[in-house]
């Protein structure tokens, strides 16, 4: 209750009558949230017990891709926390082909909605993102995979593609090989739709073979 009154202090202090406030609310609260996820990351050691894991059944994988002897495979699964990204990627470490990947590249992006008061009977509800990537060795990859999932508007999701390095180095095309994979299958579950929110054409002709 603490931090809720103090999320409400401080939007109440930035609001003006008259003035447009949305875009300083939503600064103010992009911070904030990633302070919270911050400081709550600090908090939480690492589990090395079986409540650490996720259901394999529960994490999807797309087919290979190879270049110039270069492995990328993708794999997925529907999340709600950095918690169940961290359970998803614990459990595919634990596949002792993935764990010898030269790079395990992940993001995610899970909405938050936050109900803030700005009078004594109108609430505003502001929607903010639990968002995170990690390049696992490979510079900027985890970053590309992330505005991947931006822009696609892709949401409740880690996306993680594993590389192997087949000696032969592929320059930028590498980026477009983890990029297009991770596309692909998000694509092939859903996670991906049309102007009118339903999912892509390709899922569609999919589903109608």
């Amino acid at each position: 209750h603490a931090e809720q009154q103090r999320v409400i202090d401080t939007l109440m202090q930035q609001y003006i009558p008259g003035e447009v406030v949305l875009f300083s609310w939503t600064a103010w609260l992009t911070e904030f949230m990633e302070e919270q996820r911050s400081d709550h990351a600090r908090e939480v050691q690492p589990q090395h017990s079986m409540t650490a894991t996720w259901p394999a059944d529960q994490i999807v994988h797309g087919p290979p891709m190879v270049d110039r002897k270069s492995t990328f495979v993708a794999h997925l699964a529907a999340i709600h926390s950095a918690e169940d990204r961290d359970r998803v990627v614990s459990t595919l470490l634990m596949d002792r082909k993935i764990a010898r990947a030269t790079h395990n590249i992940s993001a995610y992006r899970v909405p938050r909605d936050v109900l803030v008061a700005i009078a004594a009977s109108i609430m505003l509800i502001l929607r903010a993102y639990a968002i995170d990537c990690d390049d696992d060795g490979e510079t900027a990859a985890g970053g590309r995979l992330l505005h991947l999932l931006q822009i696609v508007d892709a949401q409740n999701v880690v996306v993680v593609v594993s590389r192997w390095y087949g000696g032969i180095q592929l320059g930028p095309d590498r980026f477009k090989h983890i990029n297009n994979v991770a596309r692909q299958l998000l694509d092939a579950h859903g996670y991906i739709k049309d102007a009118g929110g339903k999912p892509s054409a390709s899922k569609r002709s999919k589903n109608n073979k």
